[in-house]
This record gives structure tokens, C-alpha cells and sequence, in this order.
């Protein structure tokens, strides 16, 4: 009996003796729509992640705070969502070097000079992530959006550009 290459996998499922190769070309065959992973079991599904407003006003409030006080800020001195970390993915933020290795990060961030860039509306970047296993895969660059656009109707972006302190 021959066996099916594994291009053909698709049309045909896993079993005792498929290789580690057709498994994997299962699996990436499958990861956007989302498929039981066939060694675990577990749900496996890569995600597309939009840059949203609640993220975008956090770093505003960020980037106020860090142009105020010129140092790391702590995350709870910014108000917002508890989602701020993604923005780390669009390299619009840093964590500080952690030496605590029983802690994901420092709880300390800063913007990028292109989250600053973006906040001041100098800078685009792409509207979506694409997310697996809870780390940025790629970001889909096919739109890029400016920080009203992130923003959407949900905020007013003169009201809240105010707070920040003057440029000189």
C-alpha cells in the first residue's frame, strides 16, 4: 500500500501511520480556521488581532506619562485596558529589562519612538496582528491605519492629544 504525499493531506485525516511531517502539514494546513491539535488535543487556532481604541488611548496616556516624567512608567499609572501589552508586538512599546525571572516582564514600560511618532499622527502602522499561541505571529501590513483611525468613534483624539504636555 502506498502511502498519499503529504500535500494531499488535506483531503484525508491523521492516522497510526502518518508521519511527524504529514502531522505538521495537517496542522498548518488547518491553523486559521482552527483544529484539534493531533497530539494534545488541544484547540489550536491562529487569530487576526485589530490595533483597538482601548489600546490606542493607553498609549496616549503612556506617552503623556513618559513625556512628563522622562522614565520607565508603571503600568498601573496608566489608565485603560489590561490589553496594553500587545502594543509591545507593533513596536510602539518597551518593557524594562527584567532581572525577576518569576515574572513575565518588569511591569514597567516606555514608548518607542514610533509609538510617539504614532500618537502624534507622524506614523501609520498595520491595523491587524496575526496571533498563535498567544505571540504575535506576523503583523499584516496589507492596511495600515493612523492612531484616529485606532481610535475610531470611541474617543475624540483632540480631546484627549489636550492632556499632553506641550512640544517645544
Amino acid at each position: 500500500m502506498s502511502r498519499q504525499p503529504a500535500r494531499d493531506i488535506k483531503a484525508r485525516s491523521i492516522t497510526q501511520e502518518s508521519t511527524i511531517a504529514d502531522a505538521k502539514a495537517y496542522m498548518r494546513e488547518r491553523v486559521d480556521e482552527g483544529v484539534d491539535c493531533v497530539v494534545c488535543r488541544q484547540f489550536v487556532r491562529r487569530y487576526r488581532r485589530r490595533l483597538h481604541a482601548g489600546q490606542a488611548r493607553w498609549l496616549i496616556e503612556l506617552v503623556r506619562l513618559y513625556q512628563l516624567q522622562s522614565t520607565w512608567i508603571h503600568f498601573a499609572e496608566v489608565n485603560g485596558t489590561l490589553d496594553y501589552a500587545k502594543l509591545r508586538d507593533w513596536g510602539l512599546i518597551e518593557s524594562k529589562p527584567n532581572d525577576d525571572t518569576t515574572k513575565k516582564d518588569s511591569g514597567y514600560w516606555r514608548p518607542t519612538q514610533l509609538g510617539i511618532d504614532f500618537v502624534y499622527d507622524r506614523e501609520s502602522v498595520p491595523s491587524h496582528g496575526v496571533f498563535y499561541n498567544r505571540r504575535c505571529y506576523r503583523l499584516d501590513d496589507s492596511k495600515l491605519i493612523t492612531i484616529r483611525q485606532a481610535l475610531g468613534k470611541k474617543f475624540v483624539y483632540p480631546e484627549l492629544m489636550a492632556r499632553l504636555p506641550k512640544r517645544k
